[in-house]
């Protein structure tokens, strides 16, 4: 009944993610997924960053290099702009994941190169 209810359901399914989808991207449209994409990606390195710094400070203690209050604004400051970097080079390929779900084939080999 399960199986039934599940085929009965995909092409609903598909017929929603096929009208969000452009059939062909424009440029503009292609612009933002790529910014969007991006962004999130960014998001997605800088909670990683923070729960790294959280494991660090937890190991370390009070008595560590890096102890509780040292400078921890600035570290998360540069943490995000390495985030923000990483993400425009969409060195973990997360940005390029979502546009590949979001683009035609075509568009996002454009976007990627």
């Amino acid at each position: 009944m399960l199986k039934t209810q599940m085929q009965s359901a995909l092409p609903l399914v598909t017929e929603v993610v096929a009208d969000t989808q452009p059939a062909v991207a424009d440029a503009a449209w292609q612009q933002k997924a790529a910014q969007a994409a991006e962004a999130f990606e960014a998001v997605f390195v800088r909670e990683m960053f923070k729960d790294m710094d959280k494991g660090t400070q937890a190991i370390a203690g009070e008595q560590g290099l890096f102890g509780k209050g040292s400078g921890s604004e600035l570290s998360g400051i540069a943490q995000m702009a390495v985030a923000d970097q990483i993400a425009r080079s969409r060195a973990f390929g997360v940005a390029d994941a979502i546009l590949r779900q979001l683009t035609p084939a075509s568009a996002a080999q454009e976007l990627k190169d």
